[in-house]
């Protein structure tokens, strides 16, 4: 068995949720320390759900208490840059967080220029993998039901954004 890395997030409106089954659907790889969000309503159901995770409405907080391997964060755009301050501050080794990964072409730049001089690995999520269509597919192409699979052609709808 692998390394098993330390995960923190902040966010968990629908497309938080997505990640937070991603990681905790592999338990060999990830363990879900701690989740942040503004609204406590979404913390007492994720918290409920997963009892020992940790729970924070501040995500500084939570990563100078938690020190994560793995810090996540499904936010608004506009607060991007600063969840990747608050990542090299706290020595977080790896950001997954989701498109568009910046609002300007200089907030971008930025982005790339604090995680290579951290050595902070990253990866801007585009998760349409998790929606329930693609898990759907997944699983009758895994049943065998309609044969052996050579070959899937789909499209996605893209807005302005991406």
């Amino acid at each position: 068995m692998g390394r098993v890395y330390r995960v923190a997030q902040a966010g968990l409106g629908a497309q938080g949720l997505a990640h937070l089954e991603g990681q905790t659907g592999n338990p060999g790889s990830f363990s879900l320390e701690a989740v942040c969000d503004l609204y406590g309503e979404r913390l007492d159901k994720v918290c409920a759900e997963r009892p020992g995770v940790g729970r924070y409405s501040e995500a500084e907080r939570m990563l100078d208490e938690v020190r994560p391997d793995v810090f996540t964060f499904v936010t608004q755009p506009d607060v991007r840059l600063e969840m990747v301050r608050l990542a090299v501050r706290y020595g977080v080794k790896v950001l997954v967080f989701e498109k568009p990964m910046a609002l300007s072409l200089a907030d971008a730049a930025e982005t790339v220029r604090t995680l290579r001089e951290a050595g902070i690995k990253s990866v801007v999520c585009h998760q349409h993998k998790y929606q329930h269509t693609f898990r759907k597919m997944k699983e009758i192409v895994d049943s065998g039901a309609i044969g052996k699979v050579t070959q899937i052609n789909f499209s996605t709808q893209a807005w302005m954004a991406q």
